[in-house]
């Protein structure tokens, strides 16, 4: 048990809780105030006693059972991490060439605010601060409040009166996240009718016993997967993003529930939704609703009594905010071996942006800051976020475990710079897993408007929709709010923010798990991307029938190389393992092995008219089939689709090969394919001689006849978490 990070990280947060306990014992009737920050006096002692004569190098040690009103040495620490950033900005404030590292011994620091860093945190290009726990992250900093004070009220149901302002949509049991209540209690109701001819973004009309008589209104939430293509009776759910939005009336007489606010798309029949969040909901143990209009929590403990259970709940969305501006951002931080917990989300999100200020570790307009060889776990909103502009910045060798939203957000803006804002940032060997818990469409990483990013060696699994995402724009999208950039079909794609971006080395897996038409890697609008050397598999789409890609070039996603990639065991799909749209994009040296038979290895497919698709490059790939003969799926077709396909290996063990074409299930053999189109005339049909297909082992043995076209075996060492990633292989 002690080698699995699985359970030292269930453990560390039932310890984080215990410790919160121990260090604030908050009531609900009376929450945690901040720490008093002690003032200059005692901040100018602590200065002094550590630096002594040297400036140039200093640590001040933090404990829980320290004393602010100390001098921060090691005998004699402080207690709360606001009088350590004092004492810190007065050491660089004296010598602002010099380095601080401040020591945070082992405990729970609760902040009721975030800890916020600015300019005087590091005020030169060479003044660095570092905040360090010990090599296990057992510093835990939370923004938790321990609720007491309970009223039992009827069958096994409890309430607690909050302080007045203290809202909150997440909650803990004994370290054990509690639901947000909801209806049904598992899985989703569907939306029963269309509201109008094309649907409604403001009204859904709900099926009998979908939502109860007696639902009480205030917190009240739907959250549903708005939006489908296609008209009756042919119409298909998008299952793309969610939007959370509160109620604001229900009509029983028409069975219709009008929203407080607009949904993305319209809302049409068959669309998944949940009701959230209404004290009437509260009817099963783990469940829990927040009461605005009377101020209390009410919730249905999984033990009793609840009075010696440790139920807490957090006081922010955020616990470490880093925030400059873009003429000066704040340089030089390093936040290692720390374990970040009990963070707050947003009780109304929408699709493509939800709670965007719900994060953990917040930067923006920062440069050169570090987070690394830390716990990220259990926290409402996102795990770590890059706002507005930024270069420099590493989020490295962190284990990101059950995350509301993302594990990294890149946020940059589309308006158009040169240099791109935020660009040239890394994210590598992290372990992040088990995300979106509270919106549907939490990744791993999703990178929007930003540049020449590096995404490494990260293992990523146990999410809703995708493992990586790069978003940018489309030309249409650049005319219409920015005519002043000047944007053309020519220019365009060298003014789009996202490009140049590199996705290396990752293991994706298990993503996908409630939405579809996506990917485990996926870009759309995005430009001159690398994706290369990653392994994603075992991808199955939550939704029957769904479309799930191993890697997905969506629209307007140009001049792509896409090399030395494993994509196996992707499942469940009408499509293919591989979808390939834009333009220029070379896809080379990759093993796409299949195991679906009503799917393609490889799909390309024109879905919007002002979209292009052509010059595309295949070559060199392996392209393996244990069922079904559609090596290619090109459901509409241009003459210049294809620049190039050759030298390319397909194998299906039952030894049929066509090219299929349309809606229209239009299929041709793979002579006539090249006999009429002219493509793949050196490719072959023969047995790649894996060394272990059945071990997922795809390397090819030196016998095999891929080696003579050119492919190049891919070397699997290089894929997933580094040897030095702290918390276990």
């Amino acid at each position: 048990m002690g080698t699995d990070p699985r359970t030292r990280a269930a453990l560390h947060v039932a310890v984080a809780v215990s410790a919160l306990i121990v260090a604030s014992c908050v009531t609900a009737q009376s929450p945690a105030s901040p720490p008093p920050i002690v003032a200059s006096p005692p901040a100018s002692a602590a200065a002094s006693a550590v630096t002594g004569a040297n400036t140039q190098s200093a640590t001040i040690f933090v404990d829980p059972s320290g004393d602010d009103r100390g001098p921060g040495t090691q005998s004699q620490p402080l207690r709360t991490l606001p009088a350590a950033q004092a004492a810190a900005r007065q050491l660089t404030a004296r010598d602002p060439r010099g380095e601080v590292r401040v020591m945070l011994r082992a405990g729970t620091y609760a902040l009721d605010v975030p800890l916020r860093f600015d300019g005087r945190d590091a005020p030169t290009d060479t003044a660095k601060v570092t905040y360090s726990g010990p090599p296990d992250a057992s510093a835990i900093i939370t923004s938790g409040r321990w609720i007491t004070g309970w009223e039992p009220l009827t069958g096994g149901l409890h309430r607690a009166r909050l302080a007045p302002g203290w809202r909150f949509s997440t909650m803990w049991e004994n370290g054990e996240v509690a639901t947000l209540a909801r209806s049904p209690n598992t899985g989703y109701a569907t939306v029963a009718a269309d509201v109008g001819a094309g649907g409604s973004t403001t009204q859904l009309v709900y099926a009998p016993g979908d939502v109860p008589d007696d639902l009480d209104l205030a917190g009240a939430r739907v959250y549903i997967w708005s939006g489908a293509q296609g008209t009756p009776p042919r119409l298909v759910n998008n299952d793309w993003e969610v939007d959370i939005v509160p109620v604001k009336a229900v009509d029983r007489a028409t069975r219709t529930v009008t929203l407080a606010d607009a949904t993305v798309y319209p809302m049409r029949r068959g669309n998944r939704y949940v009701l959230q969040g209404s004290r009437t909901l509260v009817d099963r143990p783990g469940e829990f609703a927040v009461s605005d209009a009377e101020g209390f929590v009410y919730y249905r403990p999984r033990r009793e009594p609840i009075d010696q259970q440790q139920v807490v709940a957090p006081a922010t969305s955020r616990l470490i905010e880093v925030v400059g501006t873009q003429a000066a951002p704040v340089r030089n931080l390093v936040f290692e071996r720390l374990t970040f917990t009990g963070t707050d989300f947003a009780d109304r999100a929408k699709a493509f942006s939800p709670a965007r200020d719900s994060a953990a570790v917040h930067l923006e307009n920062a440069e050169n800051v570090v987070v690394r060889s830390s716990k990220i776990l259990d926290v409402g909103g996102t795990a770590v976020t890059l706002r507005a502009s930024g270069r420099g910045n590493r989020v490295t060798g962190n284990l990101i475990e059950r995350f509301g939203v993302h594990g990294v957000w890149f946020q940059g803006t589309a308006v158009v710079r040169t240099p791109v804002a935020l660009r040239a940032n890394v994210v590598a060997n992290n372990r992040i897993r088990g995300g979106g818990r509270l919106h549907g469409s939490g990744s791993g990483v999703k990178v929007e408007q930003s540049a020449e990013n590096e995404i490494a060696n990260n293992e990523i699994s146990d999410l809703p929709r995708y493992g990586v995402s790069l978003k940018g724009t489309r030309l249409a999208d650049l005319t219409k709010f920015q005519p002043q950039a000047g944007a053309t079909e020519e220019n365009w794609r060298d003014l789009v923010q996202t490009r140049g971006n590199v996705v290396r080395g990752n293991d994706i897996s298990k993503v996908l798990l409630d939405s579809q038409d996506a990917g485990g890697i996926e870009m759309w609008g995005a430009q001159r991307s690398v994706v290369e050397e990653n392994r994603v598999h075992d991808i199955t789409s939550g939704i029957p029938g769904g479309f799930a890609h191993g890697i997905y070039l969506d629209d307007w996603s140009d001049y792509a190389t896409v090399r030395r990639n494993l994509v196996y065991r992707i499942t469940g799909s009408v499509l293919s393992a591989i979808m390939l749209k834009g333009i220029y994009n070379e896809f080379t040296n990759n093993v796409v092995v299949t195991t679906s038979a009503g799917s393609a290895s490889l799909n390309s497919y024109k879905f919007l008219a002002d979209g292009r698709h052509d010059h595309l490059t295949v070559s060199r790939n392996i392209f393996y089939r244990e069922t079904g003969s559609d090596v290619y799926w090109f459901q509409d077709w241009s003459d210049d689709r294809l620049a190039a396909a050759s030298a390319n290996l397909f194998f299906h063990l039952e030894g049929t090969y066509r090219v299929r074409f349309r809606f229209a299930n239009e299929r041709i053999t793979l002579e006539e394919w090249r006999t009429r189109y002219g493509f793949d005339r050196d490719s072959i049909t023969e047995d790649p001689r894996f060394v272990d297909p059945a071990g997922s082992d795809y390397a090819v043995r030196a016998d095999s006849p891929a080696l003579r076209l050119g492919f190049v075996n891919i070397d699997r060492s290089r894929i997933g978490l580094l040897d030095d990633f702290p918390y276990g292989r």
